[in-house]
């Protein structure tokens, strides 16, 4: 059976947007995710929330008898104090969410089948993970609300100075923990700063002075990563509670880094923007410029060859319409994430998108397809 020139174009766009899963790839938000993939993640989301509103609800009742042994509140606080109840319930329910959501949202992201994936979670399971999602009814507005209208103006001046003495407290105990996880980060980090080095002598002849002085910036960015990943991980285990902390704490669990984000790469800081321009010539820079963009052409044609291959068998491409259609889909595949477009760091790996791949190339236009499939593809 053949397919009409005049429609062609349609047809083939229409199975690109079919393949990438996507009826406006527009539309998607800047995680990558459709609008109908983001509106069923956040009913998943709420599914797990609402799974665990038990838990939410022991969480508010003791943390407020806990208020009420500290500062000795009488019959008549303590009720007023429970009206709020329904209030730092669903507050700390929604605190959770968010939490939830920050954590699943890139690995559904990073995913090759985000789809596939989500589908394949289970919502009840996933918010039984405490090590990795959290919320405190004492950190939401409306707990402070609630103080506001039960305490009075000794009883909110003690709570405050307790609350500060356990901040202290807390803060203390974090950093001597955090700088036991330094030399943890470090060996996280070490390989994607050592990859980036090797690569350069491999771009350009670098003498070894010029490499120490390589590596000496490479120490500083790490440095600078650890820094930042002390105050996030601070900031994160302050906002458990005592219980959660002390766990983690007694478990050696460190904050993940993720080796992956962009704040972990060497590109991403000035200290190692500054030391390639005093270190390389001008003449070494564009020739490694040179060398990473064609690295980066020869991926897009890959990866266009790819699509290309999976589409062959709905529509019986010639010769020079492989040829063409791959040379056609290459252009917009250079604006895959970077990670595409990189050597593979030492034991890394990332997967290969089909949705992602086929979403690039579907935002072409329907005559640049007809003008592939001429009327050779009628007869």
């Amino acid at each position: 059976m053949t397919m009409p020139p005049a429609i062609a174009g349609a047809a083939v766009l229409a199975l690109l947007v079919s393949l990438a899963r996507a009826q406006d790839p527009a539309a998607n938000n800047e995680d990558g995710l459709s609008q109908e993939l983001e509106a069923a993640f956040r009913e998943f989301s709420k599914e797990a929330a609402d799974s665990r509103r038990d838990q939410a609800t022991k969480a508010v009742e003791k943390r407020a008898d806990a208020l009420a042994r500290e500062l000795k509140l009488d019959p008549a606080a303590k009720a007023r104090l429970a009206e709020h109840y329904p209030r730092l319930v669903e507050a700390t329910q929604a605190a959770w969410q968010d939490r939830f959501q920050e954590w699943l949202r890139p690995i559904l992201a990073r995913s090759a089948d985000q789809t596939g994936t989500l589908e394949g979670w289970d919502a009840e399971s996933m918010a039984r993970n405490p090590s990795e999602v959290w919320a405190r009814p004492d950190r939401t507005e409306a707990w402070r609300e609630a103080l506001e209208e039960v305490l009075n103006e000794v009883q909110m001046a003690r709570y405050q100075a307790d609350e500060k003495e356990r901040t202290r407290k807390a803060r203390q105990q974090i950093q001597e923990f955090l700088e036991a996880g330094d030399h943890w980060v470090r060996n996280s980090l070490a390989p994607i700063l050592d990859s980036e080095i090797t690569q350069l002598q491999r771009l350009s002849a670098l003498e070894e002075e010029r490499i120490k002085r390589l590596k000496a910036a490479a120490e500083s960015v790490m440095g600078a990563i650890v820094e930042a990943w002390s105050r996030k991980a601070e900031a994160l285990m302050l906002e458990m509670d005592d219980e959660m902390r002390a766990q983690r704490i007694r478990n050696r669990r460190f904050v993940r880094l993720d080796p992956s984000a962009p704040e972990s790469a060497p590109k991403e800081h000035r200290i190692w923007r500054e030391a390639l321009a005093e270190v390389l010539t001008e003449e070494e820079r564009k020739t490694i410029e040179r060398l990473r963009n064609e690295f980066r052409d020869r991926r897009t044609q890959a990866l266009a060859m790819v699509l290309v291959e999976t589409l062959d068998p709905f529509l019986g491409l010639t010769r020079d319409q492989r040829s063409r259609m791959q040379a056609l889909f290459a252009p917009p595949l250079l604006d895959l994430p970077g990670h595409y477009f990189v050597p593979p760091r030492p034991e890394a790996y990332y997967s290969v998108s089909p949705e992602q791949l086929f979403g690039k190339v579907s935002e072409l236009e329907e005559e640049q397809l007809r003008a592939v499939l001429d009327d050779t593809k009628g007869r």
